[in-house]
């Protein structure tokens, strides 16, 4: 293990440090020869990066930074942040890279598809459902987040709402969607708490307009739905999550 922290303020910062770690391979590799140390603490690894003569950058890896967060009242929940999916860039592979590696997760029969979409744009142009199409085509496995609960264009309420209450059968999925909204960067930068930003969510979602899906609507409904399916397909197929145990 790389670092701990006891901290619930400075995991943000770690997993930074952790992220800049990960890109920079000479870093890495030195870090890797010491594992056997004492576990690093946020100061120290801090340290440790401003202090490294390591000036080689990578712009992606597929090395994971791997966090475990222990807490009373904490749902048993194993969450894999893929990168966001590219249309281009300066170095095709890079693309072919990240498209590669959302793939090999997303296609295990034992692992929920978290389809992150924004209210503001059309899911038509979004590339992350074709994907999800590709590897759940029968929407089994697939729950549509949707993000940017309050930019959803004005005169196309009513259209994305649906996908919460009855969607089409173009959008079907089994497990349907469900509506968030997170701080703004702005709110970040000013220091919001994660108790209030879900308290700000909460108020939000009390408006009149979401009360007809307000059990759509929320983290905290999403989080435990998310942990609920999570546990029926590890139920439904202990043989392919003890293969997949076995294999990493």
């Amino acid at each position: 293990m790389l670092a701990t922290t006891s901290e619930r303020s400075e995991v943000a910062e770690l997993l930074a440090l952790a992220q800049t770690v990960l890109l920079r391979p000479d870093l890495l590799a030195s870090i890797r020869v010491g594992l056997e140390e004492p576990e690093h603490t946020v100061e120290s690894l801090k340290e440790l990066v401003e202090e490294s003569q390591a000036t080689k950058m990578v712009e992606f890896t597929r090395d994971v930074v791997q966090v475990e967060i222990r807490a009373e009242g904490f749902a048993e929940l194993q969450l894999i942040d893929l990168p966001g999916l590219i249309a281009s860039a300066q170095d095709e592979q890079l693309v072919e890279l990240i498209t590669t590696l959302n793939g090999e997760y997303i296609q295990r029969s034992n692992t929920l598809i978290a389809m992150c979409c924004p209210f503001d744009d059309d899911l038509e142009n979004q590339k992350v459902r074709a994907m999800a199409k590709e590897f759940d085509p029968d929407g089994q496995r697939t729950v549509g987040i949707l993000t940017k609960a309050d930019k959803i264009p004005e005169g196309l309420e009513g259209e994305r709402m649906q996908l919460l209450s009855e969607p089409t059968e173009d959008y079907f999925l089994q497990h349907g969607y469900y509506a968030v909204k997170n701080p703004a960067q702005n709110e970040l930068q000013e220091g919001m708490t994660h108790e209030q930003a879900r308290k700000s969510e909460h108020n939000f979602f009390d408006g009149l307009k979401w009360q007809g899906v307000r059990r759509r609507c929320g983290t905290s409904n999403l989080r435990d739905f998310l942990s609920e399916q999570l546990s029926h397909l590890i139920l439904q197929e202990p043989l392919a999550a003890f293969q997949h145990s076995s294999q990493e």
